[in-house]
């Protein structure tokens, strides 16, 4: 059940007592849109009136406690807003209203509360809102004790339904174990943001819940840590989301010696790691120095210096080649020969 402001049809100022014609007006004018447009239901302010509903709701309107009670949640704008369109802003509080605490009110508002509290909690799940669950936590939750059980119970079957999926991932974390489902299922039900809405919840309900929860997060992580070399890093920081979820010391405890064994076994890897990276440098090292070193043995080895060729004038008469090899040596000497000495 929606609520639905007098304000509507007779303006954000309205007093009372309402003017009688001016809702049997629009009580007629309503029902004859809903009849010729053929629909099971109206909509007015975003929400879907049923013909009965309607017909009880202009009946509701002439009683003097039910226009009194509008008349309360019209001076609260963060009630009215609440109400009307399941959205509080962060820090909003309701005012403080005697009516709030009337028995009366609170049965005759509560359908009302519970279906807006219903859909604001979805869509923080869904957005991963935890400013706005945690606004409206704050503020007094104007429900009957059946009411409030159903609205927990609505917000405790999402996260079980989530524990299910996280169950699928216990005892796959081997390479020869089954295929798993692939991470991107329920990597939204483990991420910072959706725990966060889920720690906004009163521990009085769902401590047990929490505990449950943050236990079961460790099935994913594990499979991804063992079966995902790439995506460790992200298990690690799952496992961390499970620690800070958890509320009871035994099961803080126990995700805490899991969270302690994987980053030891990351920090083997990350050694191993380091440890080849300096081998592969080592091995580079080594081998541009035995590569510059045979650079030098190769380039002192190719030229002897007391041999080049040496052109000399052919001589046709003795059938010498155009050109001899002859060494510096000879050359050297031939020269000394011809050379006299110098007169003292």
């Amino acid at each position: 059940m929606h609520y639905l402001s007098p304000a509507v049809f007779l303006g954000k100022t309205f007093q009372l007592p309402f003017d009688v014609r001016i809702l049997q007006r629009e009580r007629k004018k309503l029902l004859a849109e809903l009849e010729l447009g053929g629909d099971d239901a109206l909509k007015l302010n975003g929400r879907s009136f049923t013909k009965n509903e309607l017909i009880d709701y202009f009946e509701e309107l002439q009683r003097e406690d039910i226009a009194a009670y509008h008349l309360a949640i019209s001076k609260d704008p963060a009630l009215l807003d609440f109400l009307q369109y399941a959205g509080i802003d962060e820090g909003a509080r309701f005012k403080y209203a005697e009516t709030y605490n009337d028995p009366g009110f609170i049965s005759w508002i509560s359908p009302c509360f519970r279906s807006a509290f219903i859909q604001l909690t979805k869509d923080c799940f869904e957005l991963t809102d935890a400013v706005s669950m945690r606004a409206i936590l704050n503020n007094k939750l104007l429900m009957t004790a059946d009411d409030t059980e159903q609205s927990w119970l609505f917000i405790a079957g999402i996260l079980e339904k989530n524990i299910a999926l996280f169950d699928h991932y216990r005892g796959r974390g081997q390479k020869t174990s089954p295929p798993m489902m692939p991470v991107t299922e329920i990597s939204a039900f483990i991420g910072h943001g959706y725990v966060e809405v889920i720690k906004q919840l009163p521990d009085s309900r769902f401590a047990r819940i929490k505990d449950s929860y943050a236990f079961n997060m460790q099935h994913p992580a594990i499979a991804v840590f063992n079966r995902d070399r790439r995506n460790r890093s992200l298990a690690i920081i799952w496992v961390e989301e499970a620690l800070a979820l958890a509320i009871s010391p035994d099961i803080k405890k126990r995700i805490q010696a899991k969270l302690n064994e994987l980053l030891g076994l990351l920090r083997k890897q990350e050694k191993k790691r380091n440890l080849r990276a300096v081998w592969i440098i080592v091995v580079a090292i080594s081998m541009g120095i035995s590569f510059f070193n045979s650079s030098n043995e190769s380039s002192s080895s190719i030229v002897t210096p007391n041999t080049y060729m040496y052109p000399v004038q052919p001589d046709s008469t003795m059938g010498l080649p155009d050109s001899v090899i002859v060494t510096a040596k000879k050359k050297d000497t031939a020269r000394h020969q011809k050379r006299r000495p110098l007169s003292p």
